[in-house]
């Protein structure tokens, strides 16, 4: 692949000067938590609409109001043989905020096969955070609906990875409270109360609310010659933490690319956004998709969702978009870099919502082996270096330019027929 003059002056830049990581330390340290529709989520915008501005940017805040989650007080109680003790938890996201007692069961990974097996009604389910082999795509939420069909009380999720990691996430995908209480907990304790199980009680009191939220998304237009135009974008909401990874790294990258890419003349348009909500439903990027209806002229969504950490590994998904494969592999190709470009579905992250609109995205996703700790409040600062912004700079940075330059697009595949199934 030749690349143009542009890309290859960025890629000098960008190894040499790009400065998403003092973003990330102001997000970390100067805002924290950033729980959806809180002030911080406003504060964490507001930082990066500054920086948006900063480069020349035409900037705009949206708000958006929706029926959302408020987290409360979570206690989990265990009691056994007399004894009584309270273990560490959070609330799950659109947990409906009651109490309820009721003998544990086990119920393992949480797939079907599992809510087979087991009665499970009028009980409170222990469930793991790891896939049964026999459902490998398979979310928190569709563990608790699993346990909402079966009858069951309550629902304790936990990692599982041992080191004293409460889990946190949402029971939802979906912006609508569940039925029964559901708390994130420990490895370590759902060990114990596993093993307690049939002999225990375990008491789940929830003080989270359902009411009016609000929540922002911050926007930079960088114009070009066209009326088409790409969209890059990240969120900035994060759990019960300092949210580095997820997805502090994401939206910094956003600023500190819209910085990068502000010097070059392009035909299409770039927009750089800041997404609020997506961690409870994917409310920020809906919400944009619904005020702007017509995206006709948005070629690609480039989404930027934990696409550092450290000691990290990138995989760059194209979400079953032959074209748009193609292309995210010539121009990893280009960069000689060992990047993993896979054709397969990313299905929990902002992409999904243009996607449902007809637009081809992208996700750039680092995981790693010993600094995971998303969804848990170890996601703070350290588990990210300035260098492990390099590569999906790289990235993503080179792929934003040659698309900008070109007449490239990337038609969705068209969807099977009802009812049609893989040989």
């Amino acid at each position: 692949m030749s690349l143009s003059e542009n890309t290859q002056d960025f890629i000098s830049r960008c190894v040499t000067g790009q400065d998403a990581w003092s973003t990330l330390q102001r997000l970390c340290l100067d805002v924290g938590t950033r729980i959806s529709g809180s002030d911080e989520e406003r504060r964490a915008t507001d930082l990066i609409v500054s920086e948006l501005a900063g480069c020349g940017l035409e900037t705009t805040v949206e708000e958006h109001r929706f029926t959302g989650w408020k987290p409360g007080a979570c206690r989990v109680t265990v009691r056994e043989g007399g004894r009584e003790w309270t273990i560490p938890s959070h609330p799950l996201g659109w947990s409906p905020g009651r109490s309820t007692e009721a003998p544990v069961v086990d119920v393992g990974r949480g797939g079907k096969a599992d809510f087979r097996r087991l009665d499970v009604r009028g009980k409170i389910v222990l469930v793991c955070s790891e896939n049964p082999p026999e459902e490998k795509d398979i979310h928190r939420s569709h563990k608790y609906i699993y346990a909402e069909e079966a009858g069951a009380a309550g629902f304790l999720f936990y990692d599982k990875r041992p080191g004293g990691l409460v889990a946190m996430g949402s029971a939802r995908l979906e912006a609508r409270p569940g039925t029964i209480p559901a708390a994130g907990i420990s490895y370590e304790n759902a060990v114990s109360l596993g093993a307690a199980a049939g002999k225990a009680t375990a008491a789940i009191a929830d003080a989270s609310t359902i009411g009016d939220r609000t929540t922002w998304n911050g926007i930079g237009l960088k114009r070009g010659t066209s009326d088409e135009e790409i969209v890059v974008c990240g969120h900035v909401d994060s759990w019960f933490s300092q949210g580095a990874v997820d997805n502090g790294t994401g939206v910094s990258s956003v600023a500190a690319l819209a910085r990068l890419l502000s010097r070059y003349p392009l035909r299409r348009s770039l927009r750089f956004v800041s997404l609020g909500s997506e961690e409870v439903g994917l409310i920020g990027s809906r919400a944009y998709v619904a005020r702007h209806p017509d995206l006709s002229k948005v070629v690609l969504v480039m989404n930027l969702d934990c696409p550092a950490i450290r000691d990290g590994v990138l995989t760059v998904y194209t979400n079953e978009t032959p074209a748009l494969h193609a292309f995210m592999d010539e121009i990893v190709k280009g960069l000689h870099l060992a990047v993993d470009v896979t054709d397969g579905l990313s299905r929990y992250s902002d992409h999904m919502s243009f996607r449902a609109a007809g637009v081809a995205g992208v996700q750039l996703l680092a995981g790693s082996g010993t600094s995971g700790f998303g969804h848990t409040e170890y996601d703070s600062l350290d588990k990210v270096r300035p260098q492990d912004f390099t590569i999906p700079l790289l990235v993503a940075g080179a792929a934003i330019l040659e698309c900008a330059q070109r007449d490239t697009r990337f038609p969705l595949p068209t969807p099977r027929p009802p009812g049609s199934h893989d040989a």
